[in-house]
């Protein structure tokens, strides 16, 4: 049977997210990174901005990225959405994984969101989601296991709904994650189970890296966990051609009306 999502209704398109961090030089974090700021510790991530560019043209995507992409606005859609992409720094907490964390835009004068989604608040929601994407996910900090931190936040989408996970076992490279996510993405519009999708996407990244990019540590931290079924029903864009298309069309029907009226006219005329 494997995971189920609960009852409720989804517009069968992504949500993608991948703020900006430069606003965040001199914030104190003491709770979290030792008396770090995190400045020090959550560097920009300019691949994000590419990858959920080029996932909006492989399926129907609605995009939060930079400033838009705060807490806020995740917890206000993201239970509408078939596929949720999150690519952002997460802190891991692994003597308290309830606090891992994933990292938005924070916007100071929100006085309700901090912009740090926690694992804890992921069991309170209710999502629609048929898959939740952790990517570019830096979780070298500090002591850690790796998996448990990550596994933890997993654990709080599978409690919220989600039956299906990717996510990175450690801090990836920026340009080998946007090639690996946008063939995982087009592998999975076109109908493959997500686990033979990412593995496709792995297969078409090492035909074309070279030799040092083709370590495991520029592929392999991506993993899929959960339900590996196909997604059904994933909306694809419009493209330019279909809209000449469509026009070409209507201008087809059109012009038949036209020429049946005018035929119609001269029957009765005769």
């Amino acid at each position: 049977e494997g995971f189920k999502n609960p009852a409720g209704t989804k517009n069968h398109k992504v949500l993608a997210f991948a703020p900006s961090y430069e606003n965040i030089k001199g914030v104190k974090v003491e709770d979290l990174l030792r008396g770090k700021t995190y400045r020090d510790y959550l560097l920009p991530i300019p691949g994000a901005q590419v990858e959920v560019k080029n996932l909006k043209k492989i399926l129907r995507s609605d995009i939060y990225n930079g400033e838009d992409a705060t807490e806020a606005n995740f917890k206000k859609n993201a239970g509408n959405y078939s596929i949720l992409h999150l690519a952002m720094h997460t802190i891991i907490n692994n003597s308290n994984p309830l606090y891992s964390k994933l990292v938005f835009y924070h916007n100071s004068s929100d006085t309700v969101e901090d912009g740090l989604l926690n694992t804890s608040e992921l069991f309170g929601m209710q999502l629609n989601a048929d898959l939740a994407v952790l990517s570019a996910c830096n979780t070298g900090t500090g002591k850690l296991e790796r998996g448990e931190g990550i596994m933890s936040l997993s654990r709080g989408f599978f409690y919220a709904g989600v039956p299906s996970i990717i996510m990175t076992s450690w801090a990836v490279e920026d340009q080998s994650g946007v090639s690996l996510m946008s063939s995982f993405y087009k592998y999975l519009s076109e109908g493959k189970p997500k686990n033979e999708a990412l593995q496709l996407a792995k297969l078409d990244y090492l035909e074309s890296a070279d030799q040092l990019k083709s370590h495991p540590h520029f592929w392999a931290a991506y993993m899929n966990i959960g339900d590996i079924s196909p997604i059904q029903h994933l909306k694809h864009p419009t493209t330019r051609s279909t809209y000449i298309l469509i026009f070409s069309i209507a201008i087809v029907v059109i012009a038949g009306t036209i020429l049946l009226i005018r035929k119609k006219r001269q029957n009765i005329g005769v």
